[in-house]
């Protein structure tokens, strides 16, 4: 009798210990589930998923030149015609589509110059990468590398999902918004490209598919990487003429 009661405790014993290793396994389940959920750090102004940080850099209103400077088309043109130029932008290069540079033409819708002022706004501090599309897509493009397959319209969507999820009010940067920030804000240095006069400190040739990963390359006055060359990147506005006539946060044509 005494050896079929020591059993009985002895097997209660081991099922209790198996129902513990369980509630342990579930908890850090969950608690894996969590941190590699896509959530909003307020306290950072950075988006976390998979072991992962985006991170939302503050840019502080100001105002600036917009368009295509003189000294700037004199640069790219000397770029170009020693063979550096392919595929990277000089700021203020284009309208919606900010982050390619197919020569002079191009250069030369961005005119005229004219004064232009924004209030603060948030950016990002890198490209979105295609882990963070995925994120909330829900896609496996399984890369670190920025997202380049997405159109506008794609980018819609992927901000309307991006906001439900993480309660946040996201939104495309306007053409005004990101030249600013590409030019290095209040903190300019007045440099042709975002962050130097110099291409390869800064740009990433959009051909190249060993391209490395997102912030490989020096950052801009404001710490924000791949302003210049690299993936495309989306603005809010339309396409439209450029006005000589002073603005105050452009909102691009109707």
């Amino acid at each position: 009798l005494q050896r079929q009661l020591e059993e009985q405790e002895e097997q209660l014993r081991l099922e209790q210990q198996e129902q513990e290793r369980l509630v342990q396994k579930e908890k850090e389940k969950e608690e894996l589930a969590r941190k590699n959920a896509l959530r909003w750090d307020e306290s950072r102004h950075t988006l976390c998923f998979m072991g992962q940080q985006y991170e939302m850099v503050l840019i502080d209103g100001g105002s600036f030149l917009m368009g295509a400077r003189e000294q700037d088309l004199k640069s790219i043109e000397k770029n170009i015609n020693s063979g550096k130029a392919l595929e990277l932008i000089t700021i203020g290069s284009s309208n919606s589509n900010t982050s390619s540079f197919n020569g002079q033409h191009e250069f030369r819708n961005a005119v005229p110059t004219h004064s232009v002022s924004v209030n603060p706004f948030y950016i990002g501090k890198i490209e979105v990468t295609g882990d963070l599309w995925n994120a909330v897509m829900g896609t496996n493009y399984n890369s670190s590398l920025p997202f380049g397959k997405a159109s506008w319209y794609d980018c819609q969507q992927f901000i309307e999902k991006l906001n439900k999820k993480v309660g946040v009010k996201f939104r495309l940067p306007t053409e005004a918004e990101w030249e600013f920030a590409a030019r290095g804000g209040t903190k300019s240095c007045g440099y042709c490209y975002s962050g130097s006069n110099m291409l390869y400190n800064v740009s990433i040739n959009g051909r190249d598919i060993s391209q490395p990963g997102a912030a490989s390359k020096s950052p801009n006055e404001l710490g924000l990487y791949d302003m210049s060359g690299s993936v495309w990147e989306w603005c809010q506005d339309w396409y439209g003429a450029y006005s000589s006539q002073r603005q105050i946060n452009p909102k691009g044509p109707n």
